[in-house]
């Protein structure tokens, strides 16, 4: 409700303004995947690669508010589907911590079949706050965790760094809409280039 996207038809409206401003593809997961319908979202985004299988990989989105079964049944029913690359989840949304219970089965399955995990950080938060990540990595070797938007704020940043050096299988993502002058240089600087993912929003 909060992203205005008019006019889009999704899959080919994204392709038009990935060519606008020169991106060969995307990483991507449907905003109803990330919010009420998990499963809607995934079929979604299987569509949109089934159509243009050069332009767009996608994660796999499940809730924590959703009964387990269902969780393992979209991770198990998406991981071998070609198109399918990672998972992504957002505790803000779902306003349930990222180390919390129901997210186990999730970790769990991204640890032991070695995938990426893309969440979305912010400071301050008490579901998705940086620091909290250095836990979760370490405890979920396996797993590459991205720190989606890398904590959101100058001082988030901060604490995204603070995780990241403590962990080494934590990745720093540029999703935002700003970024204070230097951040850049610095998170290179701190963790190296090949730590930090290029993001852009894109609805």
């Amino acid at each position: 409700y909060n992203f205005h996207i008019p006019q889009n038809p999704w899959a080919p409206g994204m392709v038009a303004a990935m060519d606008r401003v020169g991106i060969g593809s995307v990483v991507c997961a449907p905003h109803v995947g990330i919010g009420p319908d998990p499963p809607l979202g995934n079929a979604l985004a299987a569509d949109a690669s089934a159509r243009f299988p050069d332009r767009f990989k996608c994660y796999i989105t499940v809730s924590p508010r959703h009964p387990e079964k269902e969780m393992i049944d979209e991770l198990e029913r998406w991981h071998n589907t070609p198109g399918f690359v990672g998972i992504k989840i957002h505790p803000g949304t779902h306003n349930y911590p990222a180390n919390g219970p129901n997210y186990r089965p999730m970790w769990k399955f991204a640890d032991e079949n070695r995938l990426p995990v893309l969440i979305h950080t912010w400071e301050g938060s008490s579901t998705c706050g940086p620091l909290m990540f250095s836990a979760i990595g370490k405890e979920h070797p396996g797993a590459t965790v991205v720190l989606g938007h890398s904590g959101g704020t100058s001082g988030g940043m901060d604490e995204a760094l603070t995780a990241a050096n403590e962990q080494e299988n934590l990745v720093l993502d540029l999703t935002s809409s700003w970024l204070p002058h230097g951040k850049l240089e610095e998170l290179c600087a701190s963790v190296g280039a090949d730590r930090i993912l290029f993001g852009t929003d894109l609805p």
